[in-house]
């Protein structure tokens, strides 16, 4: 799973967490959170672009860009 504090993105009143680059958002000011409080606070991941799956892709492309220890 992604690190816990990737910067999400959420809206006033609305019950989901969103990727930065989400059509969803579009124009509508948001507030970025760290996932980890964004879950805590109740957000539920976005159906459009599905941020749990987005941040896991980018962990996994960082982490094999990493030379080996």
């Amino acid at each position: 799973m992604s690190e816990l504090t990737d910067e999400v993105r959420v809206l006033d009143e609305r019950p989901r967490y969103h990727l930065a680059d989400c059509s969803w958002l579009a124009a509508r000011a948001s507030l970025g959170l760290p996932v980890d409080e964004a879950r805590q606070l109740g957000f539920t991941p976005c159906a459009v672009c599905r941020p749990d799956a987005g941040l896991a892709a980018r962990k996994r492309t960082a982490d094999r860009s990493e030379p080996a220890g």
